[in-house]
């Protein structure tokens, strides 16, 4: 349980401060559920990408399911082993996205999955903070210059 948590924090974190996509595999143990979360503003667009790539020896099919802040759900797979959804958010606020396996009754399914928010321009979220900042290297030279005696 300490592992999901600490996922579910760092989405969190990373929706915060507008981090890039986020990639993880996770285990979703047979019938169980396991839900993750990304924030996004009107008009920007969700993608979101998953592929089961272990089964225990069971199928590799799992149920998804993408619901918006206020809890519509907006995509639904039924015992898929991968897809790929992007979707404009309608709504502003934290989209939850969830991998059911509540069709295996004994065998734990593997998931990676990839989760992004972009502009309408097709650009990361993450673009428009180093437009206005500068990148990490940008700023370091610039630290460097100012510390350089005179």
């Amino acid at each position: 349980m300490e592992g999901p948590v600490h996922y579910l924090l760092l989405l969190l974190i990373c929706s915060s401060v507008s981090c890039g996509p986020t990639e993880l595999t996770i285990e979703v143990g047979a019938g169980k559920t396991e839900c993750f979360f990304a924030s996004a503003k009107i008009g920007e667009y969700i993608d979101i990408e998953y592929q089961v790539i272990d089964g225990g020896q069971g199928d590799i099919d799992i149920n998804f399911h993408l619901h918006s802040p206020t809890g519509r759900q907006i995509v639904s797979d039924y015992k898929k082993s991968d897809n790929a959804h992007r979707r404009a958010a309608d709504e502003e606020g934290d989209y939850k996205a969830c991998w059911d396996n509540s069709i295996s009754r004994f065998n734990n399914k593997l998931v990676f999955f990839e989760v992004g928010v972009e502009r309408e321009d097709g650009g990361e979220v993450w673009d428009s903070i180093e437009h206005e900042f500068g990148t990490e290297g940008e700023v370091y030279d610039i630290k460097l210059q100012d510390i350089q005696p005179g």
